[in-house]
């Protein structure tokens, strides 16, 4: 009866033992997978955040481009405007106003043929500031009667890039944290997964050694009474 305890016991100890082998190998191949698929979704997630940053410069600056070249056609379109009223010496203040209206340009200066200021239009209130377009020559009759200056500011375009930019950053950080958090849920279910499975495979393996066992007690036993009787025909 001892004996059959003990071999029971080994049993057991077997079955833990390889359990216990196969947890540690799973948990293993697991965390190897975890941190594998982490760094790749990472890096692919970097890759893409760094090509965004490039397209954002890329628009920026074909933007800026365009703004400059639609700000020199402006240019080119006052200087037409205003050339009669140069060479007649009117008034070209209200020719001029309704090109402020476009709200990059900060002012509008209208110099004659000695490079003296003849009239300017200033945006908020005389706030003097802005990058100045190249200057354009105001021809009449194909003759130089002054020319014009435009100034510009490119921050509302800037300021659009930039919530532009943020609001692409933060939606990737949003990216981050659900990505991150269907690796942390899909680990979990994954230990979970296997540690059912060797709950199950730990089981079945006893129940097989049981089954394999209990034959051999019996015959172990069977054995015993006929080296006890002598009797051979036992069964």
């Amino acid at each position: 009866m001892e004996e059959n305890k003990i071999k029971s016991s080994i049993a057991i100890k077997i079955s833990v033992l390889i359990g216990c082998f196969v947890i540690i190998l799973q948990l293993l191949s697991g965390f190897i997978s975890f941190r594998t698929e982490r760094s790749l979704i990472t890096g692919l997630l970097d890759d893409l955040w760094q090509t965004s940053e490039q397209n954002f410069e890329n628009q920026k600056k074909s933007q800026l481009g365009q703004l400059n070249k639609n700000l020199l056609f402006n240019s080119k379109t006052i200087a037409s405007v205003v050339a009669n009223g140069l060479y007649n010496m009117d008034d070209v203040a209200s020719a001029i106003r309704p090109f402020m209206d476009i709200e990059e340009i900060q002012a509008i200066v209208v110099f004659d043929e000695k490079k003296e200021s003849y009239e300017a239009v200033w945006r908020d209130n005389g706030l003097k500031s802005g990058k100045k377009v190249a200057d354009t020559k105001a021809m009449w009759e194909d003759t130089d009667v002054g020319g014009v200056n435009v100034y510009y500011t490119d921050r509302m375009l800037t300021a659009r890039f930039k919530q532009l930019q943020k609001s692409t950053e933060e939606n990737f950080e949003q990216i981050r944290q659900n990505v991150s958090g269907v690796q942390v849920q899909s680990a979990y279910y994954q230990v979970l997964g296997l540690s059912l499975a060797v709950i199950a495979f730990l089981a079945i393996i006893f129940f097989l050694i049981r089954r394999i066992v209990q034959p051999l007690r019996r015959l172990a036993g069977l054995m015993q009474e006929i080296e006890t009787s002598g009797d051979f025909g036992k069964r």
